[in-house]
């Protein structure tokens, strides 16, 4: 299907003419919609300007967008609408200083999604979208899903932190009941750095090992501290690679994961990791 898309760019200084492009728009009148912008706009940052102003509009856009609606401070007075490519083009002029939308181009996708995240890869850098991919976020999805499901006996805390020692170490979820039943974190390998990934497995790795050695403390969102026995079970969900590459990375990845006993699932089987 044929869609058309734009590129959004800061430009802090048009005399300078330097930019960077800080996400992409994809959709076509009659269809679906869809936007990806960057996380991390450290590399923005270099070019100097006020970056507050494009981390603002770039998180409204995304939000409108994303409901497919626009609100009124990105809109104009008095209009109501849906995104279309006629609203595109009035951006196009509203937004011709340190915040630029290009001009339309077109891209063959089966979805604006598809071709969002073609466009994404190719044409914005952010380094933080090289490890928080889009499958990343997918997952975590899949996993809370997963983690609905199970009975009204268990309490699911999201994003916490556990310390032992000196040590710090993230999760995406821990399972407790009267004590913590288990961790689970969830690791992408459908990245464009695949080594990257094994890195941070590793590191993150090393630090679980002091955690076994004696034991930690979770600390939940409202600040209560929960202990941690140092054979909590450790689960992982992983987004498998696409290419060769990926596959060895996953491969070291697995030892790392064997080493500090945590049992590892792929995505497609994120109830099984709930369950186990």
């Amino acid at each position: 299907m044929r869609y058309l898309y734009w590129t959004l760019r800061y430009l802090p200084d048009a005399v300078r003419g330097e930019f960077v492009n800080i996400g992409v728009i994809v959709g076509r009148d009659g269809q679906d919609w869809a936007i990806r912008t960057i996380e991390n706009f450290e590399r923005a940052s270099r070019i100097g300007g006020d970056l507050s102003v494009a981390r603002r509009w770039a998180h409204s856009l995304r939000q409108d967008i994303e409901a497919n609606s626009h609100r009124a401070h990105l809109a104009y007075t008095g209009e109501d609408f849906a995104a279309t490519e006629g609203w595109l083009d009035r951006m196009r002029e509203f937004h011709n200083n340190s915040i630029q939308v290009s001009e339309a181009m077109p891209v063959v996708a089966q979805t604006a999604n598809e071709g969002a995240d073609l466009l994404y890869a190719r044409l914005v850098v952010d380094p933080a979208r090289a490890v928080r991919s889009t499958s990343h976020t997918r997952a975590v999805a899949r996993l809370t899903e997963a983690y609905s499901d199970i009975s009204d006996e268990y309490n699911v805390l999201k994003r916490v932190k556990v310390n032992s020692g000196r040590q710090s170490m993230d999760f995406d979820f821990a399972l407790t009941n009267r004590r913590i039943e288990h961790l689970s974190r969830v690791w992408s390998f459908d990245v464009k750095d695949p080594s990257t990934q094994v890195e941070k497995v590793q590191a993150w790795g090393f630090r679980i090992e002091q955690l076994r050695e004696s034991g930690g403390e979770l600390t939940a969102a409202n600040e209560k501290t929960i202990h941690v026995d140092q054979d909590v079970p450790v689960r992982i969900l992983y987004v498998p690679p696409n290419n060769a590459a990926g596959l060895e990375s996953l491969d070291i990845a697995r030892d790392a994961w064997k080493r500090i006993e945590a049992r590892a699932f792929p995505i497609e089987h994120a109830r099984r990791l709930v369950a186990a």
